[in-house]
């Protein structure tokens, strides 16, 4: 004999007899419409406790755990956006140069000194290509991070906007670039420059100062590899950053 059944008067499915709500919708079902149950073997208290359970509770359904589906899926589609972004070149990387176009690069680091050891201050501009030609010769790959067992180091370089110098590693993992940068608005302070986090960038996904900051163990072998750089830098009495552009005034007779 076919077990009894009972069709929902909702929706339409048809559930197993001993259901209570429905498996489809989650309607309650009318079992008046069930013959008389025939007398069976007694079940014990846990078994009976637990198919009860089963088939009278309205979430068993359809539609159960929906919710966290969604959020699942949200929070899926949310991580896989971020790391498509990461993976993107981000706007305003400059041409790598070759060898040849390095040769003559430009001498920035002797200039700074020579304007430090006049009497007079000096007002400089230094334009963004040649901070980025500069940087390409001077900064070697020997300043790999810790992470030198995966990537290789590339160059860095400069994107300079009004108030804002954002400061790029380009690394490579197969050939494939990477890139992480930093924002800093530079000041010149009593005892020299200070460089205020900002933001940065991972490809071409935005990171807000707090996050942009875990990523300073990055630059390290880099502000090592710039010290002289960055101590000249301190003997500035005043820094602005323009598009394009740096300028900056010396403190007189700074240099020895």
């Amino acid at each position: 004999m076919a077990a009894p059944t009972l069709t929902c008067k909702q929706c339409g499915h048809v559930n197993e007899g001993e259901r209570v709500y429905c498996h489809n919708c989650g309607a309650k079902l009318d079992r008046s419409l069930l013959p008389p149950k025939e007398t069976t073997p007694q079940e014990s208290a846990a078994k009976a406790k637990r198919r009860v359970k089963k088939i009278t509770d309205p979430s068993r359904g359809f539609w159960v755990g929906w919710k966290k589906s969604l959020l699942g899926a949200i929070i899926g589609a949310i991580v896989l956006a971020a790391l498509i972004q990461m993976a993107r070149k981000p706007d305003g990387v400059p041409p790598m140069l070759s060898k040849a176009d390095l040769i003559g690069a430009p001498p920035l680091a002797d200039g700074l000194e020579q304007a430090l050891s006049l009497r007079a201050p000096q007002h400089l501009s230094i334009a963004e290509p040649q901070i980025n030609h500069y940087l390409q010769v001077s900064v070697k790959s020997g300043i790999n991070t810790a992470l030198n067992e995966l990537l290789r180091f590339d160059r860095a370089f400069v994107n300079l906007s009004e108030g804002v110098c954002r400061i790029t590693i380009q690394d490579s993992i197969y050939d494939y670039p990477i890139y992480i940068g930093t924002d800093y608005h530079l000041s010149a302070g009593p005892k020299g420059i200070v460089a205020t986090n900002v933001g940065g960038n991972f490809g071409r996904l935005h990171l807000p100062p707090q996050i942009s900051q875990l990523t300073d163990a990055i630059f390290e072998k880099l502000w090592d590899a710039l010290k002289r750089e960055h101590r000249l830098m301190d003997g500035m009495q005043s820094i602005e950053v323009h598009p394009g552009a740096i300028t900056i005034e010396t403190k007189p007779g700074v240099a020895k």
